[in-house]
């Protein structure tokens, strides 16, 4: 397809709105957003689709509690420990490249688990999975941020925004009806056939000007095994986040900032910490967290609605999926509102909505389990999608711009780590709030204690943020 202007006033009424008339859109641009988009889809599905069908998986597979959550924390683990690889390799090899093999092998591994007849095969087979999502995590940033002119960056970061949380809230309706009809196995065969053909349509686009930016970049040049340690430090933390024994407060924060740190440290180019490196923790540290703890809640409200509905509750996985749309409405809007705050640097005020979203998911979930009502627990995703739609584009943006456009997959990389480390310990609190093999039912108050902490924790990034911003002039674009 060439690259034949397509005049389409999406930005009307927008600021920036002279900006970007100068750079029309493209027809390549937008099967570029289109395909980017889709993978985060698809990926962001993988995590509401085994929400919806653990408990029938669980009963199926006669999987222990443990199983269970290895399921889940697999996947998590293997994403968070070649999160950081992707993003090397997005700068050495081309982020075009490193998509099409991971669209590949994210289809190869989902077609895998889908005839998995064996709790521990299913767990190899979503570490598999996970391996592959994290190649196309940074690589879809990147192609977003190489393909489109920095005036267009905010809406289209509303749109990548809005595509996830349409993965956490759209698929389970799709996925209820198809787990009904053909049991779980068939929303991974469906998976798997999205996602060959988004990458076939990714390749048919041929190499295009993304590939010369990539060219001119300056990777870093950290040694293979320096990349080694880096991996295996987060792996490493990710296991001991992931364990119920280490659900204390003190132990998740002093675990983030151990990662935080050293991945600060081995990202400035495996030289000593020094003031250089303080800074960028310091820029990042907010929207670092707010992607960390704002994602924690989100996928702890996740897990816990598709146990109560279905097991609590005793209802269908379609009412799951039904319940759910409020929460695609929902943050589609907010991830559509937040564009316009990122692009006028307020994204504290987009963190201090996502700390009232959590309060309000958590407030919706108790009173839910006491009063085992059905509408409080759509309520719950509704503010799920609000926290979603309100942190995640805000977060990732903030990381991003944080660091030189050398080291674009560097940024994306950490940028979707904040929210795999944020799903693992959110799992791993409802893991240990409630039985996960779903023969028993109710959760523990820790949870709800535990959404309200990652409401405070929202506030504070709020508030550094905003003392940051009082301190630093706005950015201006970068030069294309």
């Amino acid at each position: 397809m060439q690259a034949a202007a397509l005049h389409i006033n999406l930005d009307a009424g927008d600021p920036v709105s002279d900006k970007t008339a100068a750079h029309p859109w493209t027809a390549r641009q937008i099967v570029l957003i289109a395909c980017a988009t889709c993978a985060t889809y698809l990926g962001a599905s993988m995590g509401s689709a085994f929400s919806l069908v653990m408990p029938r998986i669980a009963s199926d597979l006669q999987a222990s509690g443990s199983q269970v959550q290895w399921i889940i924390s697999g996947f998590l683990l293997a994403r968070i420990g070649c999160l950081r690889p992707a993003g090397m390799l997005c700068d050495r090899l081309g982020a075009r490249a490193i998509f099409l093999v991971g669209m590949a092998g994210y289809a190869a591994s989902s077609l895998a688990c889908a005839w998995a007849d064996d709790a521990a095969l299913l767990i190899a087979l979503r570490i598999a999975q996970g391996a592959f999502a994290a190649l196309l995590s940074p690589s879809a940033l990147l192609l977003l941020r190489l393909g489109v002119p920095p005036a267009k960056q905010p809406f289209v970061m509303s749109i990548w925004s809005a595509a996830g949380v349409a993965g956490f809230g759209l698929s389970p309706v799709l996925g209820g009806a198809m787990v009904n009809a053909w049991g779980w196995h068939s929303l991974l065969v469906f998976t798997a056939a999205a996602t060959a053909l988004t990458g076939v349509v990714a390749f048919a686009q041929g190499p295009d000007a993304t590939a010369a930016a990539n060219a001119s970049r300056q990777p870093s040049k950290l040694p293979v095994l320096h990349e080694l340690i880096v991996s295996i430090v987060l792996v490493a933390l990710a296991f001991f986040v992931g364990q119920k024994d280490a659900v204390a407060v003190l132990l998740v924060v002093g675990a983030a900032a151990a990662m935080l740190a050293a991945l600060v440290m081995f990202t400035r180019g495996g030289r000593q910490l020094g003031a250089e490196d303080l800074q960028l923790a310091l820029r990042i540290l907010a929207p670092f967290c707010a992607g960390m703890f704002g994602f924690a809640a989100i996928a702890a409200a996740m897990l816990w609605a598709a146990y109560f509905i279905q097991t609590d509750l005793h209802h269908s996985a379609l009412v799951f999926g039904l319940a759910c749309l409020p929460m695609a409405v929902v943050g589609i809007a907010a991830s559509f509102g937040t564009g316009s705050l990122v692009a006028a640097n307020r994204s504290n005020l987009a963190f201090l909505l996502a700390a009232a979203a959590v309060l309000g998911l958590a407030l919706s979930a108790f009173g839910a389990e006491a009063g085992q009502s059905t509408g409080l627990a759509a309520l719950v995703l509704a503010c799920a999608g609000a926290c979603y739609g309100f942190s995640n584009a805000s977060a990732t943006a903030g990381i991003i711009a944080s660091f030189p456009a050398g080291q674009s997959g560097d940024a994306s990389a950490l940028g979707t780590l904040s929210k795999q480390y944020g799903q693992l310990i959110g799992i791993t609190v409802v893991a240990s709030t409630r039985d996960l093999t779903g023969k028993t039912a109710g959760v523990g108050h820790g949870l709800f204690y535990f959404l309200a902490a990652c409401a405070l924790v929202l506030v504070l990034c709020a508030g550094i943020g905003a003392m940051r911003g009082r301190r630093e002039p706005t950015p201006l674009p970068a030069a294309r």
